[in-house]
């Protein structure tokens, strides 16, 4: 025996359902439309990293999807059923999409957007059919926008949301948005503050606002940024500091304190770490201040912007969201800093010297970041090199001048071979800063030094000799350590020098490169450290790394005590 369905769910007038069917095809052919000009003239969004869709593979299918909601809306005149499928399934999609750029909320909200057209087609379809059928044909579309919200969820979080808990600090300023201390010497400071009105002024106080020790005076450039050059301070002195305008009235407490380095030979810490995401406010940072290092060194993708813009405002923009949250800001306004871009914070993923946005971000950064001795040119890299006691720093740019043959091109590249062979001969260590993975057989299509192998060698055999140099690297989401066993690319059989990854501060983790002999740790709110001790028998250098809640994850000791 069988029972007969009953059909439809909404009876609806023939005039009704023929406005329906026609407004649901309108719709999803003019929303084809929107996506079209969206995609190929605005931009559509990209994950952070380029790592799992890139501009080149989502744009084509971006432009497909497009094509698929129009081609379905047309035929949805005659086959209502299978083109509000098509639709919806266009519909995940474009929210799947969405949340490489946008909050889950606001993905699903684009996801049921462009179900709509499908809605209205499938009211003037459901008159004629079986409930049974209805029922399917719903418990799908429930099913897709469920599974839409997941994978977006999933998606945003994986690149835009937090790796570890958040920071507890509460830090404010006077009046600034944000500042950054570095440049940091025994004798000299610079600080630059953000937040101001160009074409205004801005003055530093140094010691109690009421009654300074000091007063520094700086006229606000470009971007709003005042930038400080503080000279003829004392030794191993902590300083309290004030950022105002010049007219305000308003009450005036201390913003921040540092303290100048030592003079002549001393124990140093230094604290390590690269890559987090926009805008992070996480523990790792407290973490950092908590170790109250003499120098926290960036070691690229301070954030992700993979800008293209040609404008350094939009540059110095994404320093703001990168510095000037409480948990950054109490460490870039309070511990000396120096920092060399990678790809995300200089341009667009895997970006080189052919980046559009090389001259903006060249010229952002010589406005924004107190740096060492970094020339005016912005036609220049950004590499530097500066001493704390008796440890030479060497810090090079492997972006901005990289092209498919070389990553630092002909002049830093001398430059650094000299800069560390006559370092070597003149200072106890020699602390070679590398944002970008040394250790790596990836190859030639790599975004690593194997990709540059006989530049490598070269460096290498240019080195052949040096005992006392460490190299420091980012860009990899994981803290390593090689003693030298893997670190040697030269011509000639030898042993290398111990290389730290020191990364990543909020981003999710994963492994590059290799083999490290004390094996890889991959994650986020993670740093690394290097603790510089003078002892009877010499100089001795102790690397490990950490996590954001107190653990060493890994150590070595280079020098006598190892």
């Amino acid at each position: 025996m069988t029972t007969r369905w009953e059909r439809r769910l909404f009876d609806l007038a023939p005039s009704t359902t023929q406005v329906l069917s026609w407004a649901g095809a309108l719709l999803a052919v003019g929303g084809s439309g929107v996506l079209l000009v969206v995609t190929l003239v605005v931009g559509i969004p990209a994950d952070p990293e380029g790592s799992l869709v890139g501009t080149a593979v989502s744009t084509p299918i971006q432009v497909s999807l497009a094509a698929l909601f129009g081609l379905a809306g047309i035929a949805s005149l005659r086959f209502k059923a299978a083109s509000a499928a098509v639709i919806a399934i266009g519909a995940a999609g474009i929210g799947v999409y969405a949340s490489f750029q946008y909050s889950s909320a606001i993905t699903v909200a684009m996801s049921l957007g462009f179900l709509v057209p499908a809605v209205l087609i499938w009211l003037s379809w459901q008159v004629t059919e079986t409930r049974g059928l209805i029922a399917a044909v719903t418990a799908v579309t429930a099913a897709l926008a469920l599974v839409t919200a997941a994978a977006s969820l999933r998606v945003h979080d994986h690149y835009y949301g937090p790796t570890h808990p958040g920071s507890n600090a509460t830090t404010t300023f006077s009046e600034a948005e944000w500042l950054w201390l570095g440049g940091v010497t025994d004798r000299k400071a610079t600080i630059v503050a953000s937040g101001f009105e160009t074409g205004s002024r801005a003055v530093l106080l140094v010691g109690d606002p009421s009654d300074p020790d000091r007063r520094v005076l700086a006229d606000v450039g470009a971007y709003g940024l005042a930038r400080f050059e503080l000279g003829d301070l004392e030794p191993d002195t902590r300083y309290r500091y004030t950022v105002t305008e010049v007219e305000s009235t308003a009450p005036v407490v201390p913003d921040a304190a540092f303290t100048t380095h030592e003079s002549g030979v001393h124990d140093l810490v230094v604290v390590l770490g690269s890559c987090a995401r926009t805008g992070s406010n996480a523990a790792v940072y407290d973490a950092i201040w908590a170790a109250q290092p003499d120098l926290f060194i960036v070691l690229g993708d301070l954030h992700y912007g993979n800008l293209d813009s040609t404008d350094p405002a939009d540059h110095v923009a994404q320093y703001r969201r990168a510095i000037a949250n409480p948990g950054p800001a109490r460490v870039f306004s309070s511990i000396p800093t120096a920092y060399v871009w990678d790809d995300h914070d200089y341009g667009p993923n895997d970006a080189d010297g052919s980046s559009p946005a090389r001259t903006a971000a060249s010229l952002a950064y010589r406005s924004a970041v107190p740096a060492h001795a970094v020339t005016a040119d912005p036609a220049d890299p950004i590499n530097q090199a500066f001493t704390v006691g008796d440890v030479r720093f060497v810090v090079i740019d492997t972006r901005s001048h990289r092209t498919a043959t070389s990553m630092l091109g002909d002049a830093q590249r001398s430059w650094l071979v000299e800069e560390i062979r006559r370092s070597s001969a003149r200072h106890e260590l020699v602390v070679w800063v590398n944002p970008t993975p040394w250790v790596s057989d990836d190859g030639p299509d790599s975004d690593n030094w194997s990709a540059y192998d006989a530049e490598r060698s070269y460096i290498s055999d240019q080195l052949a000799g040096i005992e006392n140099l460490v190299m420091v690297s980012g860009d990899a989401h994981m803290v390593a350590i090689d003693d030298g066993t893997h670190s040697w690319y030269g011509t000639d059989a030898a042993r290398g020098f111990p290389v730290l990854q020191a990364a990543a501060l909020d981003r999710p983790g994963s492994i590059k490169g290799g083999p490290y002999s004390h094996g890889v740790f991959p994650g986020g709110g993670q740093f690394g450290m290097l603790a510089i001790r003078h002892t009877p028998t010499g100089l001795s250098v102790r690397l490990s790394g950490h996590t954001w809640d107190g653990r060493e994850l890994v150590s070595y000791v280079f020098g006598p005590a190892g």
